[in-house]
C-alpha cells in the first residue's frame, strides 16, 4: 500500500513534531512567529491538509500585519509567500477571485515575485479576462530575468492573446 495512509502513525508522529518545534519557536529569545506560522503552514501543505495549511498562513499574516511591529525585509518576504500559498490553496479549489486577491496581494509586498505574477495571468486565463492576463504575462515577459521560463510564459500569453474576441 502507499500513499498518504500507508503509515498513519508516521503523520500523527510528524504533527507532534512539529507542534514541539513551534512551541519551542515561540519561546525562543529571537523569535519571528510569522515565520514559525508560515513553515508550519507549509508542511500542512505538503501533507494535503490544506485547512490546517490555511490556519497557519492566516495567522503568519495576521502577525506580520500588526502595526505595532518594526517593520523587517523578513516580514515582507512572510507576507508575499504567505499570500501566495494562500492562493494557490484558493486556485486548486477553484475559488478563482480569492486565489486573484491573494496573489496580488503576494506581489504588493515583493513586485519581484515573477512566480505570482504568473499565477495571476492564469487566474485571469481562468475567470476568462484574456486581456488582462495578456498584459500580465506581457509584464513578466519584460521585467522578469532571463533565467524564469519565458519562452512558457510567452506560450501562455499568446494562447492568451489568440482568445481575446
Amino acid at each position: 500500500m502507499t500513499g498518504k495512509n500507508s503509515f498513519p502513525g508516521t503523520f500523527l508522529s510528524l504533527k507532534l513534531t512539529v507542534t514541539d518545534c513551534f512551541n519551542s519557536s515561540l519561546n525562543a529569545k529571537y523569535s519571528f512567529p510569522e515565520n514559525v506560522y508560515f513553515a508550519i503552514g507549509n508542511i500542512y501543505y505538503k501533507m494535503e491538509d490544506y485547512h490546517s495549511a490555511i490556519k497557519n498562513y492566516s495567522s503568519a499574516l495576521e502577525i506580520a500585519n500588526d502595526k505595532n511591529k518594526p517593520t523587517r525585509k523578513q516580514i515582507f518576504f512572510c507576507r508575499s509567500e504567505a499570500n501566495f500559498m494562500l492562493g494557490t490553496i484558493s486556485f486548486f479549489n477553484k475559488d478563482f477571485k480569492m486565489a486573484l486577491h491573494y496573489f496580488n496581494e503576494s506581489t504588493e509586498d515583493n513586485n519581484e515575485n515573477y512566480d505570482a505574477h504568473f499565477e495571476i495571468a492564469k487566474t485571469y486565463c481562468n475567470l476568462e479576462q484574456w486581456q488582462e492576463a495578456v498584459k500580465k504575462f506581457d509584464f513578466i515577459l519584460e521585467h522578469a530575468p532571463s533565467d524564469f521560463n519565458l519562452d512558457f510564459v510567452r506560450r501562455n500569453r499568446n494562447f492568451a492573446y489568440s482568445m481575446i474576441k
